[in-house]
């Protein structure tokens, strides 16, 4: 039986590279199989729960915001992406329609500022033909954006004075009042949109006089909502990135408190 000649030096440690190129290839091929195969990593904040016509409202909404806040394309992607759950919901229609008039220069002439309407309790109960009229108009220490209303809603974003006390925990505070037709229907908004999309440390609070709900969407966002008679109130509070929203929770009742309806 002939010796296998004995590999030379050089050419073995050659072969020792490769191979070991080819195993880190491999585990790396691997890794990333697995990690592929992984699903996403699900946020609390998460409204695919919901109906596509409560998806696309939701998504509205947040169009109004960033249409108070001055913020035309994200206010036109929310309102685009709410479209194309439901072609039918009225608000996000309205946002595009004014955003198209603004660059065509035919904008209708500027909302006045909103008076904060303070009345009898009864009047929750009708409907309200100037809905900006029962927005608050200041805040100490922030300072509100446009007033966009539509009917059955109205919407303005207030953002913290650079030296308020309140400009090291949030970014801006949304305030939207939507009237749902009933009682009944008012407190379900409150209840099948709020309690859902804002699932985290959820909690009874009192605004004011009144009894509502907070909770956060476990990220950024905190929410302090409440219905009293035909309409649903809230108060959406975006934190300072490295705050964690349920800290929040004082300074949304606080908000909160504001609205006429609370008093």
């Amino acid at each position: 039986m002939s010796k296998v000649p004995a590999l030379d030096p050089k050419l073995k440690r050659i072969l020792v590279a490769v191979a070991a190129v080819i195993g880190l290839a491999l585990l790396i091929f691997g890794v990333s199989a697995l990690s592929s195969t992984k699903k996403p990593t699900e946020t609390v904040a998460t409204t695919t729960q919901l109906s596509a016509e409560a998806q696309a409202d939701i998504l509205a909404q947040r169009a109004l915001a960033a249409e108070s806040a001055n913020d035309t394309s994200t206010a036109r992607s929310l309102a685009e992406s709410a479209l194309k759950l439901n072609a039918a919901n009225q608000t996000a229609v309205a946002v595009v329609k004014r955003l198209d008039e603004a660059n065509t220069g035919n904008t209708p002439a500027t909302t006045k500022p909103a008076t904060d309407t303070a009345t009898s309790a009864d009047m929750w109960s009708k409907p309200i033909k100037k809905m900006a009229s029962v927005l608050p108009t200041a805040l100490a220490g922030w300072t509100a954006g446009n007033i966009v209303s539509q009917k059955g809603d109205a919407q303005v974003t207030f953002t913290p004075d650079a030296e308020g006390a309140d400009s090291g925990s949030a970014i801006r505070a949304t305030f939207a009042v939507h009237d749902r037709g009933s009682s009944a229907k008012a407190a379900t908004f409150v209840k099948s949109v709020d309690k859902k999309v804002y699932p985290g440390d959820g909690a009874t609070v009192k605004f004011g006089t009144q009894s509502g709900y907070f909770g956060t969407d476990g990220a950024r966002l905190a929410v302090a909502a409440f219905a009293r008679g035909r309409y649903a109130f809230e108060v959406v509070v975006y934190s300072q990135e490295g705050i964690k929203p349920s800290t929040l929770r004082p300074l949304a009742a606080k908000l909160a408190a504001a609205w006429s309806a609370a008093q």
